[in-house]
């Protein structure tokens, strides 16, 4: 009897211990995973299709597409529907699945052919779309799914070019400064992707003045000269503006219209049934001597250029330099000085040719340097603060080529 209790003892704590170690060993203790990745660093993002591979290293699906999964329709009309098939096949030794995925396009995924395909066996997915976008590129996607390892997923892509029924290149004209004394011209395409045969009625700009002084004329494109971004176009026109001399100096923003007829229709002739599409032109007009504009150059509202220095005192900086453009034909032999400056006793300058002189040359460039001398009382040259006015005056030796005055908008502080 002084044995039972002792024994029992023993035999409680031999079976807790056996009890304890199944329970471990069956449910207490098992490898960190998440999902395939190893907690231990053993399999992460970056080796994880190998390691899903070496799973079934006897048997693995792999999908492949003989044609590509980019489709690149070339140009399509806006509203204009499309398809394409895609090929995809099974270059594994296991079955592989397909399914539909997520699509991020405004575009259809037909159902699928086989969504199990067998080693060596293939199947299509055709795509549907419908081009709708204000973008003149228009790219969509669509997503199958698989069981191959080694990508998850397949994307489908289609992309290509958006036009509109008439289309110019360039899409917009720009001219750039030209001196108001130069004649000049711009040239330009014009396609046509209508099914009806059009014929150019009228080409017109929106400025009356521009008109007066232009001469535009066209010529249909033969299909050989088609560039490859319009190869699909059905007709094609080339067209030169040529612009005498005389347009008024700053900005020009005007239209350029042209008024078509289609030969399908029996009013073509009239005018009031013309068709009409148009290309902006902008540029820029200026005088032989054009103030380039800085931070320190501005423009008032009845359009005088003029330095906006500021108050300056006898220890700040005293010399304000400004850039020139002579343009036109008057350029190579003119000379440049510099005129009165007033207030003479406050203002003056210096100017100097950038570059090599060249004699063939119709655009120079010039570093003007204006310097200021502070006085013994205070000169005040802000505009509309004061009836005094500080100038710099650019002279030619050429009668044809005006002065040129630039304004300085400065309070120069008197000396200690």
């Amino acid at each position: 009897m002084k044995f039972f209790l002792p024994v029992c003892l023993i035999v409680v704590v031999i079976g807790t211990s056996i009890g304890w170690a199944v329970n471990h060993y069956s449910f207490g203790w098992r490898e960190a995973r998440f999902g395939e990745l190893r907690m231990d660093g053993s399999v992460d993002a970056d080796n994880l299709s190998e390691h899903l591979v070496s799973l079934r290293p006897n048997a693995a699906s792999k999908a492949e597409l003989p044609n590509g999964s980019i489709h690149d329709f070339g140009s399509m009309a806006q509203g204009e529907q499309g398809e394409h098939t895609f090929v995809i096949k099974n270059v594994g030794n296991a079955p592989l699945t397909l399914k539909k995925g997520a699509s991020t396009c405004k575009c259809t995924l037909a159902n699928l052919e086989k969504g199990s395909l067998a080693p060596g066996e293939e199947t299509t997915v055709k795509l549907e779309w419908t081009v709708q976008t204000a973008e003149p590129q228009f790219s969509q996607n669509a997503e199958i799914r698989t069981n191959d390892a080694t990508i998850g997923a397949i994307s489908l892509q289609i992309r290509g070019k958006v036009y509109r029924e008439v289309e110019f290149v360039p899409d917009s004209i720009t001219f750039g400064e030209i001196a108001a004394d130069d004649a000049f011209e711009f040239a330009g395409e014009m396609y046509s992707y209508l099914d009806d045969t059009i014929t150019i009625q009228k080409v017109s700009f929106g400025s009356k003045r521009l008109n007066a002084l232009s001469e535009i004329q066209w010529e249909a494109l033969p299909r050989e000269n088609y560039d490859l971004v319009h190869e699909q176009a059905k007709q094609a026109f080339r067209f030169v503006a040529k612009v005498k001399p005389g347009l008024d100096q700053g900005s020009v923003s005007t239209p350029l219209k042209v008024q078509f007829s289609k030969a399908s229709e029996p009013s073509s002739q009239d005018p009031e049934n013309w068709y009409v599409t148009t290309v902006s032109c902008a540029g820029s007009v200026v005088g032989e001597l054009t103030v380039l504009k800085t931070s320190l150059v501005k423009t008032s509202s009845n359009d005088v250029n003029y330095l906006n220095i500021g108050d300056v005192g006898p220890g700040d900086d005293l010399e304000y330099p400004f850039l020139l453009k002579f343009k036109g034909s008057q350029a190579a032999k003119t000379n440049l000085s510099i005129g009165a400056c007033t207030p003479k006793d406050s203002v003056s300058a210096t100017i100097e040719e950038l570059g090599k002189p060249n004699p063939n040359s119709t655009s120079r460039t010039f570093r003007v340097k204006v310097k200021l001398t502070p006085g013994q009382s205070v000169v005040d040259l802000r505009i509309n603060a004061t009836d005094n006015v500080g100038w710099v005056t650019i002279e030619s030796d050429n009668p044809k080529v005006p002065a040129l005055r630039v304004a300085l908008n400065v309070k120069i502080e008197s000396v200690p």
